[in-house]
């Protein structure tokens, strides 16, 4: 399991690296027994450091195959360098209405991006974004990474 999980991110990192729009990446795999706790959560800081181009920020969500859930509820903010904070409302969308999942899975892994922001311009500064749960239990089971893409648009 280790090495496949190796082998995956290996890949990810490949394509990342060979991106040349991709301003910002980082996934955060720190899910104590693959379990997103309700009162953790997730920061990303990002800086731009060119104000002419237009962005895209995609929110990636890594999950155990099969996933219970056809929806989770998270609570986004960003904040831009000016301080202003934006609460984003955001139903990350597992399945679809037929109940066929909507990641691309290798194995038992399963990796899920969608865009959170489209077509932003964006101010030169540091950007904070947090991600959080919102189901009313203690934790999302299955979690194994959730990440956010920064690139410009082409």
């Amino acid at each position: 399991m280790k090495t496949k999980l190796f082998s995956l991110f290996a890949v990810v990192i490949v394509f990342v690296a060979c991106d040349k729009n991709s301003v910002y990446n980082k996934l955060d795999r720190d899910f104590e027994n693959s379990r997103w706790q309700s009162d953790d959560v997730k920061t990303f800081e990002f800086v731009i450091e060119d104000d002419s181009k237009m962005y895209n920020i995609d929110l990636q969500f890594s999950h155990i195959y099969d996933y219970q859930y056809a929806t989770v509820p998270l609570e986004i903010k960003m904040t831009a360098p000016d301080g202003k904070e934006e609460q984003i409302p955001f139903e990350l969308q597992i399945k679809d209405a037929s109940g066929k999942q909507l990641s691309d899975c290798t194995g038992d892994m399963c990796d899920l991006v969608v865009p959170m922001k489209e077509n932003l311009k964006l101010a030169k500064g540091t950007y904070k974004i947090t991600v959080g749960q919102k189901f009313k239990i203690p934790y999302l089971p299955n979690v194994l990474a959730l990440g956010v893409n920064v690139k410009t648009v082409e």
